[in-house]
């Protein structure tokens, strides 16, 4: 009988050869299981598939007056976690054009009741109290996001666009930001959180330099095109700030989500209008 608080090493036992045989074994095993667990890119296909079909019913419900239907209708997969962010920022969108952003809290607030660690819903409540114009609210929910991961554009921009909201001193805002460009050496993001906060607190051409400087490091990316955009159409350059929001418009639509895409369309086009009345 063997003593089971001393259970005896199968390698001490077994001949070196079967030792090897039963890590390979072992090894081929944690493979096999990581394989079946690992989505498939077409169910991954599949699901961004599934997302872009539910953002699209949001959007016609929005643009027939019905907001409301339309985040009841996002309600349930954002409180399953079934999303990347598109789904949150779909119903930031809803919840702001519709007018009902109280409502698109209370959403988001009993979904962080679920899983109060999500990037996503932090990042999406701060955007709904920028909306409500509390942006002293939203600066904390955005620094919850950054904690979470500080390289997101999305927090990292939201929490930018919140702090030059307040009215006050951004100087401790500056110095937040190249505190984590100090902490990721060599990383787009928080640069371009500075550019969006120089862009925001009338600093246009300061923020034009940290948007370049983002971009080259990051051409693809929808949030830094749309705001370096945004910034060169305030220095009044029309053409060129067109064509990085038209970019970003097709980087975004590209990822699978219509209505951010549709947002950054309406935008381009109000601007062309009022250009084409001047």
């Amino acid at each position: 009988m063997y003593d089971l608080r001393h259970p005896p090493s199968v390698c001490r036992r077994q001949p070196v050869l079967s030792c090897a045989a039963l890590i390979l074994s072992a090894a081929l095993a944690a493979v096999s299981w990581i394989a079946l667990a690992a989505p498939s890119p077409v169910a991954a296909k599949d699901v961004k598939d599934d997302t872009s079909r539910l953002l699209g019913q949001a959007q016609k419900l929005v643009a027939a007056g019905q907001a409301d239907s339309a985040l009841s209708l996002l309600r349930p997969p954002i409180l399953r976690g079934a999303g990347d962010g598109r789904l949150e920022r779909g119903l930031v969108e809803t919840a702001l054009a519709g007018g009902i952003p109280e409502l698109g809290v209370g959403v988001i607030e009993e979904s962080l009741r679920l899983r109060p660690g999500d990037l996503n819903l932090h990042i999406a409540l701060g955007e709904l109290e920028l909306g409500r114009q509390r942006p002293e609210v939203a600066v904390r929910h955005f620094q919850r996001a950054i904690i979470i991961d500080s390289a997101s554009p999305a927090a990292i921009g939201g929490f930018a666009r919140a702090r030059a909201r307040q009215g006050t001193d951004i100087q401790p805002a500056i110095s937040y930001l190249d505190k984590l460009a100090q902490l990721r050496p060599g990383t787009p993001v928080p640069r371009y959180g500075m550019g969006v906060l120089l862009a925001e607190t009338g600093r246009v051409e300061e923020s034009l330099t940290e948007f370049r400087w983002a971009i080259g490091l990051e051409e693809n990316s929808w949030f830094f095109e749309c705001d370096y955009g945004r910034a060169l159409l305030a220095q009044g350059n029309e053409k060129v700030g067109l064509e990085h929001l038209e970019k970003a418009q097709r980087l975004v639509a590209e990822s699978g989500d219509p209505v951010t895409a549709e947002r950054i369309a309406a935008e381009i086009r109000a601007r062309q209008g009022g250009d084409k009345k001047n």
